[in-house]
């Protein structure tokens, strides 16, 4: 179990989709208005745009305005990463272009491994990382904002980076965040994204009772490495 406090994570907005898009697998040329069509890049955008309505309020306060702008990213992000996941399936799909897919995935995970290049050649590390984020820690919150900010710049990504008061994970994919002292709080994972409740987007591994008290446990406790 690891358990840290000051953590600056750094969350790709779409790096899949943004890869797809920028590299245009599934675009074609307009001849009529010499540009680009792309409708996979418009449900992007759609997402973007609902998930920043959603995600301004905390979720204690949401009304029916968050509650829809949720609804509508997560039909969007359903969308997005069914059309990356096409790319390579097993099976005959319209959209199946195994080499794109394969190039879509090392260049994404490649251009995330230089934002923790570059904090590693300044004495920091990133204590985890997954598919489209990084949690960096070992040197000051401003040198990593700055480098994060560098990294978007040159990629021509978007990787707002967040403050993590305090950041337990048992692995990549379960972890629990504190955020903006205290008034919010994020888990993953099949342990506990639970805690709040279930929702038809969440997989129901165990009864929810058991993720909110791990989660109560861990808000109780100041330390919970061992």
């Amino acid at each position: 179990m690891l358990f840290r406090s000051k953590i600056l994570h750094a969350d790709v907005t779409s790096l899949y989709p943004s890869i797809i898009i920028l590299l245009r697998f599934l675009a074609t040329w307009n001849h009529t208005t010499n540009d680009w069509d792309d409708p996979y890049a418009l449900q992007r955008d759609i997402r973007v745009a609902a998930k920043a309505i959603a995600q301004a309020v905390p979720k204690a306060d949401w009304t029916a305005t968050e509650y829809d702008a949720e609804d509508s990213q997560l039909l969007a992000k359903l969308f997005l990463n069914n059309a990356s996941g096409e790319m390579d399936s097993s099976y005959t799909s319209p959209i199946r272009m195994n080499r794109n897919a394969a190039t879509m995935r090392l260049v994404g995970q490649l251009i995330l491994l230089d934002i923790v290049h570059t904090v590693a050649e300044l004495g920091g590390e990133s204590v985890s990382t997954n598919t489209d984020g990084v949690y960096l820690v070992g040197i000051s919150l401003k040198e990593l904002t700055v480098i994060v900010n560098n990294w978007q710049e040159h990629y021509g990504l978007e990787a707002e980076p967040e403050v993590v008061d305090r950041f337990i994970s048992k692995d990549a994919n379960n972890r629990y965040e504190v955020l903006k002292g205290g008034k919010t709080r994020n888990a993953s994972g099949a342990m506990l994204s639970n805690f709040d409740g279930m929702t038809f987007v969440k997989k129901w591994t165990q009864p929810p009772i058991v993720d909110e008290a791990l989660i109560d446990y861990f808000d109780s406790h100041t330390d919970v490495s061992n």
